[in-house]
């Protein structure tokens, strides 16, 4: 996937893009009718008898343009569609109270469906809320503030770990809901699962989950 979720404003960029793939359309209609006016005045010319090569070339030229205006007209419009499509759901996301995912993915273990036990953390973030947001612009899920809580992720410690680690995020898809999350890791293991957009805290934990029992591991 393309580095345009790890904006700090993915929905400005996916407006944008929208524009871009708009005009894009625009511009294929617009060599589509080209090409009409072209056709027509080769068939003028043609029936004149004495110019008909030359109608003949703009009749052959108008279909190549054509053809191409139709192409460049299909993809804009289609593209056109799936942002808007994109930009409905980041909007979508943002106006729900804080959702839960249903089943948010998690790093993958040793262990076929292993799952991290519910464990206390001793960092001081018990002042996070649903709702809340880091300093990168990042909004946490009821889930996700619940987590960081528990496991001693402040935000500042959440922003650090997407930020100096969006190289190697991991695309993750829900096999059940088809959702899409991404995981950031970094070194020592702290995890952070945001959602598509990478603006919504899902989860936080360590991992391997003995190292520190999926709490915060700080630097040593």
């Amino acid at each position: 996937m393309s580095k345009e979720y790890a904006s700090n404003h993915p929905k400005a960029r996916k407006t944008g893009e929208l524009i871009g793939h708009l005009i894009t359309t625009v511009a294929g209609v617009l060599e589509m009718g080209a090409a009409v006016t072209e056709a027509v005045f080769g068939g003028v010319v043609t029936s004149t008898g004495a110019l008909a090569p030359i109608g003949v070339g703009a009749i052959v030229q108008s279909t190549v343009v054509g053809t191409h205006g139709a192409g460049v007209t299909f993809i804009g419009g289609s593209n056109s569609v799936k942002s808007a499509k994109d930009l409905y759901q980041m909007f979508k996301s943002e106006g729900s109270n804080s959702p839960t995912p249903k089943k948010p993915s998690s790093q993958k273990s040793s262990k076929p469906n292993e799952k991290l036990p519910e464990t206390k953390g001793t960092g001081d973030t018990a002042s996070i809320k649903a709702g809340d947001t880091t300093k990168g612009g990042r909004e946490f899920t009821g889930h996700g503030a619940e987590r960081a809580n528990e496991r001693g992720f402040s935000s500042e410690q959440i922003d650090n770990i997407i930020n100096n680690n969006k190289n190697t995020r991991v695309k993750e898809i829900d096999p059940e809901d088809g959702s899409v999350t991404w995981r950031y890791q970094d070194k020592r293991g702290n995890t952070v699962i945001t959602n598509e957009w990478g603006d919504k805290v899902v989860t936080v934990y360590s991992y391997p989950q003995s190292a520190n029992g999926g709490n915060y591991i700080p630097k040593k």
